[in-house]
């Protein structure tokens, strides 16, 4: 046996035995206290009771994992797929209207159609929610003053909603001031369809965007395209159903800017003041 093992077997064995029996506390040798690695500038002892290293980083928010976001994509899926399978010969009915103004007025839709396309509405209006859902989760922040994220989403569909009732209620009250009953029943009838075919349109990039890894930036662009899409055709509907005979431009221009245009930066105006106020900074 070398001296070395002698120092750490032998002799606290030793010492033990010569300390008396009523002895609580032991005093121990110094060189059995330290360690190999007592003079390392490196080596730090543990110290029971103590917190040591930093709190990690949470990991990203992911739709993959959202229980409730799946559901409702899964159910707006089988909805869209239930919707044009029993109402195909409407839809494309409705779709010849935006750009044939004489089967515009052949069409009459019966009270199941119409409520479809007001379901279909909140459907698309839950689709916008979804998506600016998953944007401010990625992009402003995760963390809120709210008692569940999903209060969040509720409030961005609670905005979705109150700001489609809002534009179709100013568009009832100016035709309906200004234009005949016929032409604002035409109008109102073409413009829900085409915001219920945004949401018909938006699906995919969203199944994209949460379950693919799609990049945001693509799907920012897709979604402005078809915002900007819907908008050329409202504008053009407008423009064939109110001023075509009469060949007022510019006061279509002016209709669109008021009635459409400024309830929507009005619309992501609030949402951003929304996010901001219920962000933790």
């Amino acid at each position: 046996m070398t001296q070395l093992d002698s120092i750490y077997t032998s002799e606290p064995i030793q010492v033990l035995r010569l300390l008396p029996k009523d002895t609580t506390t032991v005093e121990l040798p110094t060189y059995y206290r330290e360690g190999q690695f007592s003079g390392d500038t490196l080596f730090y002892q543990e110290v029971e009771g103590e917190d040591y290293g930093a709190i990690g980083t949470p990991p990203a928010y992911m739709a993959t994992h959202d229980n409730l976001i799946t559901l409702l994509l899964i159910g707006c899926l089988l909805f869209y797929n239930f919707a044009i399978s029993h109402f195909w010969g409407f839809i494309s009915r409705q779709t010849e209207a935006i750009f044939y103004s004489r089967k515009a007025e052949q069409i009459k839709g019966t009270g199941i159609e119409l409520q479809l396309m007001w379901t279909l509405l909140a459907t698309s209006c839950l689709m916008c929610s979804i998506l600016y859902y998953l944007y401010v989760t990625t992009f402003v922040s995760q963390t809120y003053i709210l008692l569940s994220e999903y209060l969040l989403l509720a409030i961005i569909f609670a905005a979705f909603v109150v700001y489609h009732a809002l534009r179709f209620l100013s568009y009832h009250i100016v035709n309906i001031t200004f234009f005949s009953s016929q032409q604002n029943r035409k109008f109102l009838t073409t413009s829900l369809f085409l915001s219920d075919m945004a949401g018909v349109l938006l699906l995919p990039g969203v199944f994209l965007l949460a379950y693919f890894n799609f990049s945001a930036v693509p799907m920012i662009i897709y979604a402005g395209f078809v915002l900007f899409f819907v908008k050329i055709l409202s504008f053009y509907k407008s423009y064939d159903i109110f001023f075509k005979r009469n060949a007022y431009f510019l006061q279509n221009i002016l209709y669109f800017c008021a009635l459409e245009i400024v309830p929507l930066v009005m619309l992501v105006s609030g949402l951003s003041a929304i996010v901001d106020i219920l962000k933790v900074n």
